[in-house]
């Protein structure tokens, strides 16, 4: 018995200790390739005063962890304050980041909340059609092609191919 009471007096001194609600107002695709922008959206609510507080994100991967944001939050009880930001995925906002990850979001001091795992990837598939398969010296030759990102999106961009015989 004293130790039922004593367990569910913690979990109130705990409960009570949390200063607001946090959600990510939408999920993330399950699949980014490098390039694409990821967009990031969490409401905080207020369920005590918050007198100048940090909240944070973090873009975790496979074990790894770059810091993405660090907002200022003030608010009164009640009150809830949006933060939205777009992530464009490439080397110089997530480094060598890639595989399973997810976005994690918390104010200083108290428990986290994550999204569900996506994945980063840089793989590109080329699909390639060429009009024909012998060819004279010097004569030219057209190819032409596709290029899909793993999430199934085509690639924006051309291909330089230098032969040599």
């Amino acid at each position: 018995m004293k130790k039922t009471t004593l367990l569910i007096f913690l979990g109130v001194i705990l409960l009570s200790n949390v200063s607001a609600e946090i959600i990510f107002n939408e999920e993330p695709e399950d699949i980014y390739n490098l390039g694409d922008i990821m967009p990031v959206s969490a409401t905080i609510k207020a369920t005590k005063d918050i007198p100048g507080h940090f909240f944070y994100t973090q873009l975790l991967c496979d074990g790894n962890i770059k810091s993405l944001s660090q907002i200022p939050v003030t608010l009164e009880t009640g009150q809830e304050k949006n933060i939205e930001f777009n992530l464009k995925l490439n080397k110089d906002t997530i480094g060598a980041l890639r595989g399973e990850c997810a976005i994690k979001g918390f104010l200083q001091g108290e428990e986290s909340i994550s999204t569900k795992e996506f994945k980063i990837s840089e793989s590109i598939s080329l699909q390639s059609k060429v009009e024909q398969i012998e060819f004279n010296p010097g004569e030219g030759m057209i190819a032409k092609g596709e290029a899909f990102k793993e999430n199934g999106k085509e690639v924006n961009g051309f291909i330089a191919l230098t032969l040599i015989a």
